[in-house]
């Protein structure tokens, strides 16, 4: 099963690279550098870096998800996202899908125990009860919870971006929610930080 999600790192570049947070043997990975700047990435976990620039794509391949490392080409201070499609060959423990309260299954993010990264739309993540958005871009950003049971609770939070670089927001997702998704218009993006 292959499922499309982001990954996040902040990795100097001279670090060894952050290695994404998957449970499970992936069988191929592509990424897409739509960061704004050059990234690296090592497919021998940080023993060698290969430069890919913005608005590239690359296939990875396969590997133990350690063995797969990012990091920044230039020094920044804040965290990069870059898209993913990763094919699993053994799934996660809790699966790639989860039972909403109506019996239908909505995309799990392949990070089981996500806190912290860009949110991709309509994929649900698994956030703490308190927690930060950094909002970028301009559109809108609704955000709808989950609770244990799989019922959900639409738009618990939304908000009108305009050329937002750095906006926090700090949404309550409920007393029982475990997971959350957001719902992105225009080029608005959301990061739980």
């Amino acid at each position: 099963m292959s499922v499309t999600t982001k990954i996040t790192f902040n990795d100097s570049p001279s670090g060894q690279g952050d290695a994404p947070q998957v449970t499970g043997r992936i069988s191929n990975m592509v990424i897409t550098n739509n960061t704004g700047e050059s990234i690296a990435y090592s497919t021998d976990s940080g023993a060698s870096f290969t430069t890919l620039a913005n608005g590239s794509s690359a296939t990875l391949g396969a590997g133990d998800p350690s063995s797969f490392r990012f990091r920044r080409v230039n020094s920044g201070g804040y965290p990069l996202a870059v898209d993913a499609v990763i094919t699993m060959s053994t799934p996660m423990s809790d699966g790639w899908f989860d039972t909403n309260a109506d019996g239908s299954t909505s995309p799990v993010a392949p990070l089981g125990g996500f806190l912290r990264g860009a949110l991709s739309a309509d994929e649900w993540f698994t956030v703490p009860s308190i927690f930060r958005l950094r909002l970028t871009g301009t559109g809108t950003v609704t955000i709808d919870s989950k609770d244990a049971l799989g019922s959900i609770t639409t738009g618990i939070a939304s908000y009108t971006v305009t050329d937002a670089t750095n906006q926090i927001e700090f949404p309550y997702a409920g007393d029982a929610a475990v997971m959350i998704r957001a719902t992105l218009t225009g080029s608005a993006t959301a990061e739980v930080i």
